[in-house]
């Protein structure tokens, strides 16, 4: 094997660890009652929110959560909201856990993070 290649194996091998390493340092911070916070959207900026009912090594069991308008913006189609515990608003689901996230849907972009703050900004078209 030349050095160029071992040096990629090496790379990609690092790479799994650190990987492992910090899906590792998130979940531990994931227990029953956390919420997860997935802001999203082109056009708007979307915010949903969920709730961890239970945790495994690799997932979580999530459930989606409603949120409350807790300051309405001057200008039109923005405010901000904050997540309602207990408000559950759709069934469980079973969902992986990255480094740093939560998988929420089919796609790569769809992931949620702990919710760090009281309150998030949003807003709204059409």
């Amino acid at each position: 094997m030349n050095t160029v290649t071992q040096t990629r194996e090496e790379q990609k091998r690092e790479n799994k660890l650190r990987r492992i390493r910090e899906t590792a340092e998130f979940a531990a911070k994931l227990e029953p009652g956390t919420v997860l916070v997935n802001s999203w959207g082109y056009d708007q900026t979307n915010i949903d929110f969920y709730e961890v009912v239970s945790k495994t090594k690799a997932s979580v069991k999530i459930r989606p959560i409603g949120s409350e308008e807790v300051e309405d913006s001057r200008l039109a189609m923005q405010g901000t909201c904050r997540p309602v515990r207990g408000q559950y608003t759709g069934d469980t689901q079973t969902r992986r856990i990255g480094p740093g996230y939560v998988k929420v849907g089919h796609y790569d972009f769809q992931t949620a993070t702990i919710a760090d703050r009281d309150s998030y900004r949003y807003s709204t078209y059409a």
